[in-house]
């Protein structure tokens, strides 16, 4: 996995890594969707997705974090990592 020293998506949005940069938001828009279509066809709803919850490597990859409120579809109401 690649190292995330980018900090998360509020870091860089505060430090204006998008300002006049569309194509970049573009991309990182496409990535989110991405990782949450993954997560949604493996049957897993993250439950919490903010800029806080997305990781920034240093090279223009994000990741989705924090799964502790994440829900699996065949159990709505139970979360992925109960015992």
């Amino acid at each position: 996995m690649d190292d995330c020293e980018g900090g998360d998506l509020t870091e860089a949005i505060v430090q204006g890594v998008f300002r006049s940069n569309d194509s970049l938001v573009k991309d990182v828009f496409l990535q989110i969707i991405d990782g949450l279509h993954f997560c949604h066809e493996s049957n897993v709803f993250h439950g919490d997705v903010t800029p806080d919850n997305i990781l920034c490597s240093t090279e223009g990859r994000v990741y989705l974090s924090d799964f502790s409120k994440a829900m699996d579809s065949s159990w709505p109401d139970v979360p992925v990592d109960s015992s």
